[in-house]
């Protein structure tokens, strides 16, 4: 649990900043590497927590 706070918290950064084209291929590592579904992720990503 602590380290997929840490991977969001790193990913969401990269997100955030990120254009819109990029964002896809950052979802979709995040969605593979912690088996959480995409929408839970665009959430987690953009509040930052």
């Amino acid at each position: 649990m602590k380290e997929r706070q840490v991977l969001a918290n790193v990913t969401g950064e990269r997100y955030r900043k990120a254009a819109k084209r990029k964002k896809g291929g950052i979802l979709q590592k995040f969605c593979q590497s912690t088996g959480c579904r995409r929408k839970y992720v665009i959430t987690l990503l953009r509040i930052g927590k």
